[in-house]
């Protein structure tokens, strides 16, 4: 059971990894599965899990350095702080500057190569559309209901491309503990509903956290015409990419 994510914008209704033509259009986002709200619990961690493993490298495709976020959020935010915890969806945000929107496209084109390379569908161009910017790359895992979309935001001042992995909104039992990955740049504090900071994953880094060293040889690169964030310290040792030890297994209470 759940409800169905509204960010990042994505106009079309259809999608699918190969043009309409040659086959029948899958909903986008990928179809919620009829579950409980423990089974949805489980289901939720493996979604972070597999963020978790997949947005490094996705991140380093764009010529990234750092994950802005990397965690399980309410989608209920005006919900008083015991009910916020039962609807919640995974989210993961990488972000680069770059110098135009024809290195955008070449971002869009790098994240697309890595993307197939980790198994998710290119969803056809097609339908990729525009919310906040244009869309320069979709994808999606169907059997993880996750989606990635890419987009590109020119304010006249910092032009950027902006990487969503998203996952649907779930709902989850009473006492549900909503988790983060160390890899998110606010993972060492949380805010609570009203804003104060009350809320600490043990060992972690001050953020931006430097990425988890590539599960590739060679490690994937980003374009030319990119200007990343660079972490807090890059020398910080960070757990590996491969193992949730040290992610999920520090579950916080984020009302």
């Amino acid at each position: 059971m759940g409800c169905s994510s509204t960010e990042p914008p994505t106009p079309a209704d259809t999608d699918g990894s190969a043009p309409a033509s040659s086959q029948t259009p899958a909903p986008w986002p990928p179809p919620e599965a009829d579950r409980s709200e423990q089974e949805n619990e489980k289901f939720s961690a493996r979604q972070l899990q597999t963020v978790e493993k997949d947005l490094p490298d996705l991140a380093r495709s764009m010529g990234a350095k750092t994950i802005y976020t990397l965690r399980e959020e309410t989608c209920q935010l005006t919900a008083g702080p015991l009910q916020r915890p039962r609807l919640t969806r995974i989210k993961g945000i990488v972000e680069v500057d770059v110098r135009d929107e024809e290195v955008a496209r070449k971002v869009g084109a790098s994240v697309r190569t890595q993307a197939e390379r980790q198994g998710w569908i290119t969803r056809p161009e097609e339908d990729w559309g525009s919310g906040a910017g244009p869309a320069f790359y979709q994808g999606y895992h169907p059997d993880l209901e996750l989606t990635l979309t890419l987009t590109y935001r020119d304010d006249g001042e910092r032009p950027r491309t902006i990487l969503h992995a998203t996952g649907q909104c779930l709902e989850m039992p009473k006492g549900h503990l909503m988790t983060v990955s160390r890899l998110d740049r606010r993972a060492i504090v949380h805010a609570d509903g009203d804003g104060v900071d009350t809320h600490q994953v043990p060992d972690a880094q001050q953020g931006p956290v430097p990425l988890p060293e590539s599960t590739q040889t060679p490690a994937p690169t980003g374009p030319e015409g990119v200007t990343a964030e660079e972490p807090h310290d890059p020398d910080a040792p960070t757990p590996s990419p491969t193992s949730t030890k040290g992610f999920l297994d520090d579950a916080v209470r984020r009302p």
